[in-house]
């Protein structure tokens, strides 16, 4: 099955995922290459941001303007920094939905 978006496949399968180039990729269909080169993306690495429960809270997708895959060390950095970033939109998202809605009666 093809997939219209880097994002959209990490969301259906909650796990980051690195394309060196998007030419060259059988995940994307032609109309998404196409959109994807004319805003000036090549490669793309797009992490699931997780829940501490594992719901998907979002996708944090970083696009470069030529074909390049992101060295092992540099993705376990990566993934490292998108973990605290979920876990701080989770603790904002449970703080927000503590507070009680003025206008709601």
């Amino acid at each position: 099955m093809i997939v219209t978006s880097p994002s959209g496949v990490t969301w259906k399968g909650e796990r980051r995922i690195q394309v060196e180039d998007i030419t060259d990729s059988p995940m994307f269909d032609a109309r998404t290459v196409e959109m994807m080169l004319d805003a000036g993306a090549r490669s793309v690495i797009a992490s699931p941001l997780l829940s501490r429960e594992g719901a998907l809270l979002g996708v944090l997708s970083i696009y470069s303007e030529r074909p390049r895959t992101l060295p092992r060390r540099d993705a376990e950095l990566l993934d490292r920094n998108v973990r605290r970033v979920a876990a701080r939109i989770d603790r904002l998202m449970t703080s927000f939905l503590a507070v009680p809605d003025p206008y709601k009666h």
